[in-house]
């Protein structure tokens, strides 16, 4: 709350967590992911600058299109040999 006016103004905290472009006044808040396949392929990588309650499915559906799904036979299963790390 402003003392001066009475108006409501949300916090740093609330901006990161919910602001619409919480990078507009935070541009060095950002989630930064990679996988790392190994064999000197190139890592993929991403920038997630979301509100962070969006990010971890961001994320979530990121990872899933990177990994790949193999035929055993039997059904489709996915291959989860890749390293992922959060920079």
């Amino acid at each position: 709350m402003d003392e001066k006016t009475g108006e409501a103004r949300p916090t740093g905290d609330c901006i990161l967590l919910f602001g619409k472009n919480p990078r507009d006044k935070f541009p060095q808040a950002s989630v930064k992911a990679k996988v790392d396949y190994g064999g000197g392929q190139e890592p993929d990588a991403e920038s997630f600058d979301d509100p962070l309650v969006l990010i971890p499915d961001k994320v979530k559906e990121w990872v899933k299109k990177l990994f790949p799904k193999v035929w055993t036979g039997q059904a489709i299963q996915e291959k989860r040999y890749p390293i992922f790390h959060l920079m």
